[in-house]
């Protein structure tokens, strides 16, 4: 055996005992990535961080409210049932003694929109308690309100759209309580491959440093207690430093990553497969702030129009009255109709009293409470400015949502830049590697050589993972953001 092939094999077996055995870098024939994947999958990681996610229960809980009153609203109980005691009277005589009982109690009934019926029926009793006393009478009146505003425009109501929105708002707020979620669990991932690859790479560095020291010792080319030496022995106490560093800092991105899911892993999963941001990008109108915006106005608006714009409130009422001891000129009925404008409301029927002075007559009331001009032009203003304040907001959400998917568009093609740069990296650095461990199979180059390439293959397939972990987390934000996107799992 030559010299040369004799100081290899010495060399080989130095290495052996100074460092981490060949096997901890394996071969390029079938390897993927110079790390271990653990075996849970990705999917699993975001599904315990959303269930442990306290945003996300706060968001889910806020849809449960506004669902239970939206449905309140939509689904009202048919009858309304009330009843009232009225005025209930103890009058007494000049010698103190209680001589008459009066009492007026009511009873009630309104139907649910969109008829809004409301009947009720009072009865007013008159006792006599003494020998002197007036004799006892019962009188009831029946009184039947049928609102015509609400059959005439059957629009819902602007409490029910306010519920609906609110329901719409609180589902989006939490879907983005979601996409956020995963993103930060993403990025906890990436936290903790990197740190794999770190070690990893740290790993690779020790061995390097052990290497050259072994040559160095092995063809002597340092004198033994010379500065080369020292720098070498130096060089290896520091990548020993350096790799404990990296081990303790992987250990640290383990524990976020178990604080945050509970799932415990000796390794990080593989990284997320690879996606076009935003791929198809998202529709401007999808953007969650502007669709809130959206509703906000519409809703205001209708407020307005309610309140500046709608015609009077229209009802018809029937009311007959019946005293039981009095016979057919103790009954009367009426039937009328109301007006109410803002300050104005206006009255009118026809009525018909029994008995000897009764018969038939018509009646009309005016009210007539006006409000300051001044007031009035005041507050107008203010709900103008208002609802012109929330038409430019929604401007200003729509710029930025359209600027944001023209940013969104330029990242995609940055993107795919720096996806096709860091895979010839990976290629070039896989391809060195491979010819490094062949010309030092063949005794044409140095183990610490291979070492070295070995570090830069890690390097760049690191580089690969952490634009891929990064890929995933900035489609997740982009979820967070629009309503149609979703986390890359």
């Amino acid at each position: 055996m030559d010299t040369k092939k004799l100081l290899g094999a010495g060399l080989a077996l130095a290495l052996a005992c100074w460092t981490a055995p060949a096997e901890d870098a394996p071969g390029l024939a079938g390897e993927a990535s110079p790390r271990s994947y653990g075996t849970t999958e990705l999917a699993e990681y975001l599904a315990a961080a959303r269930a442990r996610d306290r945003s996300i229960e706060t968001r889910r809980l806020a849809v449960e409210s506004a669902r239970t009153n939206l449905t309140a609203l939509e689904n009202p109980s048919p009858l309304t049932l009330s009843a009232g005691s009225g005025t209930t009277r103890i009058s007494f005589s000049e010698d103190g003694a209680p001589s008459v009982l009066s009492a007026e109690p009511t009873l009630g009934i309104e139907l649910a929109d969109p008829w809004g019926t409301s009947a009720s029926l009072g009865v007013g009793a008159t006792l006599g308690l003494g020998t002197a006393s007036p004799e006892s009478s019962v009188d009831a009146e029946l009184t039947i309100r049928q609102p015509l505003d609400r059959l005439l425009d059957p629009s819902v109501p602007l409490e029910t759209l306010r519920a609906r929105a609110a329901l719409v708002d609180a589902e989006s707020e939490l879907d983005a309580a979601v996409a956020r979620s995963d993103a930060e669990t993403l990025e906890l991932l990436m936290a903790w491959s990197q740190a794999a690859f770190d070690a990893a790479s740290k790993r690779a560095a020790l061995s390097r440093a052990g290497r050259e020291l072994l040559e160095a010792r092995t063809l002597g080319t340092y004198a033994p207690g010379s500065a080369g030496m020292a720098r070498l022995s130096v060089a290896v106490e520091s990548a020993s430093i350096a790799l404990e560093r990296s081990e303790r800092a992987l250990v640290r991105a383990a524990a976020a990553v178990e604080s945050a899911t509970g799932i415990a892993s000796p390794n990080p999963p593989a990284p997320p497969a690879r996606t076009a941001l935003a791929e198809p990008l998202p529709l401007v109108e999808d953007n969650r702030a502007l669709a809130k915006a959206i509703r906000a106005l519409a809703l205001e608006s209708r407020a307005f129009a309610d309140e500046w714009e709608g015609g009077a409130s229209l009802a018809a009422v029937l009311s007959a009255t019946d005293s039981a001891d009095s016979g057919p000129e103790g009954s009367s009925a009426r039937l009328g109709a109301v007006a109410e404008w803002p300050g104005l409301s206006l009255s009118g029927g026809v009525a018909w009293a029994g008995g000897t002075g009764g018969g038939a007559s018509v009646d009309l009331s005016l009210s007539w409470h006006p409000e300051a001009k001044s007031a009035r032009a005041a507050r107008l203003r203010v709900d103008e400015l208002s609802l012109e304040t929330s038409r430019v907001a929604l401007e200003a959400a729509r710029e930025a949502a359209s600027l944001d998917v023209a940013n969104l568009a330029a990242e995609l093609e940055d993107r795919e830049l720096e996806a096709r740069h860091l895979d010839a990296a990976l290629q070039m650095a896989a391809l060195e590697l491979a010819q490094l461990r062949a010309e030092a199979a063949a005794g044409f180059a140095a183990d610490s050589e291979v070492d070295e390439a070995y570090d830069s293959w890690i390097k760049a397939a690191a580089a690969v993972e952490k634009a891929a972990w990064q890929r995933a987390a900035a489609d997740a934000l982009v979820a967070a953001d629009y309503i149609t996107m979703e986390a890359s799992e």
